[in-house]
């Protein structure tokens, strides 16, 4: 790439103090319950209609907003904000990296460095499979906690969006079934 088409190359992420959510917005080191080690068995011994005492611990990881901007921006339209883990690629053999960049690992996304200073980092995998869900008061003020923080930009917010969106409608339905028929309601 010459020097004078780096220039022009799209920047993946702005930085701002902002008082809003958007989706792509970073969250690093984001606190995040972690349910006990007997969850499950707890769960499974339940009496419906009994509360369950449970003692939870803290855990703390990288979340990318994975809510739609517009439900994030109307008041009342979410309670809880969706949101996916990242990590360092370095973390990822490099074949496997190559793999995620290309497109030949569904669950995973992979975002490019970030050169703005402060906020430097290099390649990042989205987890895809690893799905938090929090109130959207805790992530606001959470989010605000951080001052300067970093927002990946459009098209490549859309485009985390639509490999997410991608991941999860992937439907192994064999081609002789038929198509479920709907209602026609007027």
């Amino acid at each position: 790439m010459t020097e004078s088409s780096s220039r022009h190359k799209p920047k993946w992420y702005k930085v701002g103090p902002w008082d809003d959510l958007e989706q792509g917005d970073l969250l690093p080191d984001c606190p995040v319950l972690l349910p006990p080690d007997d969850f499950a068995a707890r769960l499974r011994n339940a009496i419906p209609g009994e509360p369950i005492q449970l003692e939870s611990q803290i855990g703390f990881a990288n979340l990318i907003v994975a809510s739609q901007s517009c439900d994030l921006q109307n008041e009342g339209k979410i309670e809880n904000v969706v949101l996916c883990a990242y990590h360092d690629a370095s973390q990822y053999p490099r074949n496997i990296q190559t793999e995620i960049q290309s497109g030949r690992r569904p669950a995973y996304y992979m975002l490019e460095p970030c050169d703005i200073a402060k906020h430097r980092f290099k390649h990042q995998i989205v987890e895809l499979r690893a799905i938090y869900s929090l109130p959207l008061a805790v992530i606001h003020d959470y989010a605000k906690s951080l001052g300067d923080r970093i927002r990946v930009r459009s098209p490549y917010k859309e485009d985390f969006s639509q490999s997410l969106a991608n991941f999860f409608m992937r439907v192994a339905r064999p081609r002789s079934v038929t198509p479920i028929p709907r209602e026609n309601k007027k």
